[in-house]
């Protein structure tokens, strides 16, 4: 494929993170992936061209562990992955950030990538001096019943506009539409939710409806949600994902180690397995099953377990096998804050919905009805305990130890029931009217 002309970096258009140098980045980019040479739909032309928070999150990511890493051994090889797999991106770039976070870690040198080649994907040498080979596995967020689910947000999107010639200017409603099962049927999923929907937006007088297959609800919608003034509905659609997802994920985990164990059973060194979580099962039990698989017998000696959302705080968890101590001490160092550097000492809550759910805004303008649609994301909040510096067993029988649960769950609980939710992994403080425990 010959070299063309490359067009501007639209990206540098949203707004700038301080810490990184756009122009260098650009240039790096260049000259490591041979943006020239891309096929017009591989995702770093597509956020090159993007001028998004989320693009420029990639762009800078992509940049800055390519610079750390140029000069490993395998580096060319996993860097043309990335350019010609285009459907098997999202794997060889979290090969990439796995490594670049292993780099990163005080002590420590990533010494070969894997490339296309069998064995381990990275190797490093550890902060304890332990040379340790990494197995990726990323779960993959759009399975094909999520996509299933997105062929339904697009009908529902055309089907309401039709149900209704104008909005009710007196007052904003939220259309909550809940199917109880996941993945769902189509198209009988479909049918019954468009029945619901006419139930609740031509009958106020009753606001609940529930059929064996959706269960809908019509609830005044706070006037700042859509913008002071304006008039319009929230269709929210939600789904129960995320046990659904927890189950698909470990299945594949399970496999996944079972398929790594050849190499990993002969390895010389520390075997261990690094793991993304998909969007669905973050926050749920998954790090609790996984924490189950490696107190069995298991040649990996842990599992780093990752997530990585399109925007705010990254989760990294050492989950090690809990038979026999190597000695192993293992720095990760994310580029972007994590859960756990922005924890510090003090521990966390997680609360997860269970749900995913997608927001569909009918705003009433000049011309009609205009249509806006939000992400489809699960959602997981986090609240930081007043907790210094130990472990909460040390508190457990602390007479505020209950108090704390009880206000932190009353938090997280409110905040899930948002019509208006803040980023689905936010971390809430808290202003402790309680005096904070102190250990004894």
């Amino acid at each position: 494929m010959d070299a063309k002309p490359f067009p501007p970096a639209i990206w540098t258009q949203a707004p700038a993170i301080a810490e990184f140098d756009d122009e260098a980045d650009c240039k790096t980019l260049k000259e490591v992936f041979k943006l020239d040479r891309l096929d017009p739909q591989h995702p770093i032309v597509l956020a090159w061209g993007n001028a998004s928070a989320k693009s420029r999150r990639l762009l800078h990511q992509l940049a800055e562990d390519a610079r750390l890493l140029r000069g490993v051994p395998g580096f060319g090889d996993l860097c043309k992955k990335i350019r010609t797999d285009v459907p098997g991106f999202e794997h060889a770039a979290y090969e990439l950030r796995v490594a670049g976070c292993l780099a990163r870690g005080p002590n420590q040198q990533v010494l070969r990538l894997g490339g296309a080649k069998a064995g381990p994907d990275i190797v490093f040498r550890a902060e304890s001096g332990h040379e340790c080979g990494v197995a990726c596995y990323r779960a993959l967020s759009a399975t094909r019943d999520i996509l299933d689910v997105k062929r339904l947000i697009d009908a529902m999107a055309l089907v309401f506009p039709n149900m209704s010639s104008a909005v009710d200017s007196s007052q904003n409603y939220c259309l909550r539409l809940l199917f109880p099962e996941f993945p769902i049927r189509w198209p009988e999923d479909k049918r019954a939710a468009v029945i619901i929907l006419g139930h609740l937006w031509t009958q106020p007088q009753q606001p609940r409806y529930v059929s064996d297959r959706v269960e809908g609800s019509r609830l005044l919608l706070p006037e700042s949600v859509l913008g002071s003034g304006v008039r319009g509905v929230r269709l929210r659609l939600e789904f129960p994902v995320s046990a659904w997802d927890q189950r698909r994920v470990l299945d594949a985990v399970t496999a996944k180690i079972g398929h790594e164990a050849g190499w990993a059973r002969d390895y010389a060194g520390v075997p261990l397995i690094a793991i993304e979580e998909s969007d669905g099962a973050h926050g749920g039990t998954l790090r609790n099953d996984l924490g189950d698989v490696m107190a069995n017998p298991n040649v990996f000696a842990g599992i780093l377990l990752t997530h990585y959302p399109s925007n705010g705080l990254e989760n990294v968890l050492w989950l090690p096998r809990q038979t026999g101590g190597l000695g192993l001490h293992v720095q990760v160092q994310t580029m972007w804050e994590s859960v756990q550097t922005y924890a510090g000492e003090r521990p966390l809550v997680t609360l997860s919905s269970g749900t995913a759910f997608v927001d569909l805004d009918f705003r009433k303008g000049a011309d009609g009805l205009e249509f806006k649609a939000g992400p489809f994301h699960s959602e997981w909040h986090s609240v930081r305990l007043p907790f210094m510096g130990r472990s909460l067993q040390e508190f457990a029988n602390h007479p505020q130890y209950d108090a704390v649960f009880r206000r932190a769950f009353e938090v997280l609980r409110a905040q899930q029931a948002r019509l208006d939710p803040r980023s689905p992994d936010e971390v809430i403080d808290i202003d402790w009217e309680i005096e904070p425990p102190t250990a004894g």
